[in-house]
Parts: structure tokens; sequence; C-alpha cells
């Protein structure tokens, strides 16, 4: 880190690391391009954090009328309780 930069957290797959569940990346131009000089990044990838693989389905938190929440992947209907 060099002097006078401002540690930021931000996920890594704005910075272009292929971290995604498709394998991809969300690459966010300005930060890589225009905040870098000012910020030295702290790229952790949350999804990875937490046992996630990179390859798997999209998954969603779904809220019923109950307020109960359940993780469901993008492609079907299983139900994951949390």
């Amino acid at each position: 880190m060099a002097f006078g930069q401002i540690p930021v957290g931000i996920s890594a797959c704005l910075l272009g690391n292929p971290v995604r569940f498709d394998g991809g990346h969300k690459r966010l131009a300005f930060a890589v391009e225009q905040l870098a000089p000012y910020f030295h990044f702290d790229p952790p990838c949350p999804d990875m954090a937490v046992g996630l693989p990179v390859l798997r389905p999209a998954l969603r938190l779904i809220k019923d009328a109950q307020g109960n929440i359940t993780l469901r992947p993008l492609t079907g209907s299983q139900r994951i309780d949390l």
C-alpha cells in the first residue's frame, strides 16, 4: 500500500477477478482505472468467504408472505431453509 492511499473493501468481482457464480466478473472500470491511484483495495469475495464455489447455480433469497426467507437456485425450485 502506497503512503496516503485509503484502504477500501470492494468485492473481488468488481476489480475484474473471475469469482462470480458463473466464473465471470463485473469489472467496474471506474474503480479500477480512476480510483486505484487513491485507494488500496482489499478485494474479498463474500460468496467465496462463506464457502460457495465459483461455478454454481445463481442463488436468490426469497421472502414469503409469512416472512420466512429461503435460498433458491435461480434455475429451479429447490428450497434451502435459512
